[in-house]
C-alpha cells in the first residue's frame, strides 16, 4: 500500500504542477488592460474561444486541489492518528496563512500607497487576515482549516454516506474510496469514456442545476481521462513548487504585469495580440515564480519550508545539506 500511495502521490504532484499552471493562467487576465473593440472575423472569435479555455482551464484546476487537498486530509484518517494529523496539517495549513497574508498585508501597504486603498488595508486587520483579504489566494486554506477544526464530526457523516461537493467531496472519498483510488482500480476504457460523456455533459446543460453540479466534478473526470501511467520519472524541484508559485503569484502580477502591458502603446490592441500577450505575461510571471522560489530553496530553505508549510523539494532538502 506505501508504494501505491509513492507512486499515486507523483502523479498528484505532477499533475498538481500542470493545475497549478492553470491557475495563473486565469488570474493572468491582461484583457482589461486593452481595448481591441469588438470583433467577429473567425480569429476573434477564436481567441475569445482561447479565453474561456483559460477561464474553464482556471476553474478545474482550483476544484482540482480543493478535492485533492480534503482527500489526503481524511486518506487513512483513524481515531489513532487524528491528533498527530490535526498537528501536521495545521503546520502545513495555519502557519503559510498567517505568513503569505502578513506578506500581503505589506505588499498592499506599498502597492497603494497614497490612495484610499491604504486606509482601508489596515481597518479591521483581524478580519482582513481571517477572511484572507491580503492574500485573496489563500482562500480555499480556511475551507480546509475549518473541515480540519470539524474532523471527528466530518468523519462521521462521511460513515454515514452524505455526499457534498468539493472539499466536502474530497473528503467523502478520502474516507469511503481512498484504496480504489490509489490504486486506480477504475483504470478502464468504460469509466474513461463515462468521464469524457460527463464532462460534455457539464457544457451542454448550461444554466441548470445538473450542468452545475456536472462542473463541479471535472477534476475528477479530468483525473480519470488522463493515463498517468508514464507519470514514473524522477520530479524536478520546478515540478514541486506548486504551493510557493500558489502562494506568490497573486503579488507578481499586481506588480509585475502592469508594467509589461505598458508595450501595448506600441501594438495595436487587435484580439489576437491580447491572447498572445497574455501568453507572454503567463510565461514571465510562472519563471519568476520558480526562480524566486529556486532562489529561496537554495539559500534560504528553512523560510521555503515554513512559508510553504513544510511542501519543500528534495532540491530544498539537498541545499540544506549542502550547507
Amino acid at each position: 500500500m506505501e508504494q501505491e500511495f509513492g507512486s499515486f502521490s507523483r502523479k498528484v504532484t505532477f499533475v498538481s504542477f500542470l493545475m497549478q499552471l492553470g491557475i495563473v493562467m486565469v488570474h493572468m487576465n491582461t484583457d482589461h488592460y486593452f481595448e481591441p473593440g469588438p470583433g467577429e472575423t473567425v480569429t476573434d472569435v477564436l481567441c475569445q474561444w482561447i479565453s474561456r479555455l483559460c477561464l474553464d482551464g482556471g476553474t478545474v484546476s482550483l476544484s482540482f486541489f480543493m478535492i485533492c487537498s480534503a482527500f489526503l486530509l481524511y486518506y487513512n484518517l483513524t481515531k489513532e492518528n487524528m491528533l498527530e494529523k490535526f498537528r501536521r496539517r495545521m503546520a502545513s495549513l495555519l502557519v503559510p496563512f498567517v505568513i503569505w497574508n502578513a506578506a500581503g498585508m505589506i505588499f498592499c501597504a506599498l502597492y497603494y500607497w497614497n490612495t484610499e486603498g491604504f486606509t482601508i488595508i489596515f481597518t479591521y486587520i483581524p478580519f482582513q487576515f481571517a477572511m484572507s483579504r491580503y492574500c485573496p489566494v489563500m482562500w480555499f486554506s480556511q475551507a480546509l482549516l475549518f473541515f480540519l477544526l470539524f474532523i471527528p464530526v466530518i468523519l462521521w457523516v462521511m460513515k454515514k454516506r452524505v455526499i457534498g461537493e468539493l472539499v466536502l467531496l474530497g473528503a467523502y472519498l478520502g474516507v469511503r474510496f481512498s484504496k480504489g483510488i490509489i490504486s486506480e482500480t477504475y483504470n478502464c476504457r468504460a469509466a474513461k469514456a463515462a468521464a469524457v460523456i460527463l464532462w460534455i455533459g457539464s457544457y451542454v446543460l448550461p444554466d441548470s442545476f445538473a450542468a452545475y453540479c456536472l462542473s463541479m466534478l471535472r477534476p475528477l473526470y479530468l483525473w480519470v481521462i488522463l493515463d498517468k501511467r508514464w507519470i514514473t520519472f524522477r520530479l524536478r524541484w520546478w515540478m514541486e513548487n506548486n504551493f510557493f508559485i500558489y502562494a506568490i503569484h497573486y503579488f507578481l502580477i499586481l506588480a509585475v504585469v502592469p508594467v509589461l502591458s505598458r508595450v501595448y502603446g506600441f501594438w495595436e490592441p487587435t484580439a489576437v495580440f491580447v491572447i498572445l500577450w497574455r501568453f507572454v505575461c503567463f510565461f514571465i510571471i510562472t519563471l519568476l515564480c520558480e526562480l524566486l522560489g529556486r532562489l529561496l530553496m537554495r539559500f534560504a530553505p528553512k523560510a521555503y519550508g515554513i512559508c510553504t508549510g513544510g511542501r519543500a523539494p528534495e532540491a530544498c532538502y539537498r541545499s540544506r545539506s549542502e550547507r
